[in-house]
């Protein structure tokens, strides 16, 4: 099972994927997809910053800031996820957290 985590914060925001949707070849290539589309964009998107970044087996987590580019890709992920649980819910579970 993928957990994924998304995390909204006073502009600061944490898309985070640990563990391996195993059984589903589908769903792991849909998150590994979704993490590095969302890491290609914020690498050439104007005026977002990478906090962090850690990419290691059955784990990746980014942290981002950056104003409307941050804000739309971060909803663009929530809404992604979603999908994904609503299709693989055996595989992947979403939480999304807003402080």
């Amino acid at each position: 099972m993928t957990h994924v985590t998304l995390n909204e914060s006073g502009g600061r925001y944490l898309v985070e994927a640990v563990g391996h949707a195993e059984g589903s070849v589908q769903a792991c290539a849909a998150v590994s997809f979704l993490m590095y589309s969302l890491l290609g964009y914020l690498a050439n998107a104007d005026g977002v910053e990478i906090e962090s970044e850690d990419i290691a087996d059955a784990f990746f987590s980014i942290e981002f800031s950056g104003g409307d580019a941050a804000r739309i890709m971060f909803d663009y992920c929530v809404i992604a996820f979603l999908q994904l649980e609503g299709s693989y819910g055996e595989f992947v579970s979403v939480k999304r957290k807003k402080e």
